[in-house]
């Protein structure tokens, strides 16, 4: 999935279907229905379905669980799906995620020093 895809935002928020109908039209503007084939293993008339925002659970299932699809579609169709933006909830997660790292490096540093006095 090395190719550019639609941002998600809230003004652009959709339903699962048509989150992937958009990924995969906006990945292959141009054999799309082969594309789709070839990429997630699907039949011609799933991938039909697929383009068309018309995919069953079975077929985004599919897609899902396919090595091609995995965390880059999925994250990208819950992302539209909930209609946020998926780098600033990263960014976020990271920010805690060091904050708390120097919280445990402080504390390390107050036990070491109290270690060695009380040695």
């Amino acid at each position: 999935m090395g190719k550019d895809c639609p941002e998600p935002s809230k003004a652009n928020r959709a339903s699962m279907e048509e989150a992937l109908a958009d990924l995969v039209n906006a990945m292959w503007p141009t054999g799309t229905r082969a594309a789709v084939r070839r990429e997630f293993g699907l039949r011609d008339n799933d991938a039909r379905r697929v383009i068309e925002g018309r995919a069953s659970k079975r077929q985004i299932m599919e897609i899902l669980r396919h090595p091609n699809g995995k965390w880059a579609v999925g994250l990208y169709l819950m992302a539209r799906v909930i209609g946020e933006d998926l780098e600033p909830y990263l960014q976020q997660e990271a920010e805690i995620e060091a904050r708390e790292q120097e919280r445990v490096t402080r504390l390390s540093r107050v036990h070491s020093r109290i270690a060695h006095i009380a040695a």
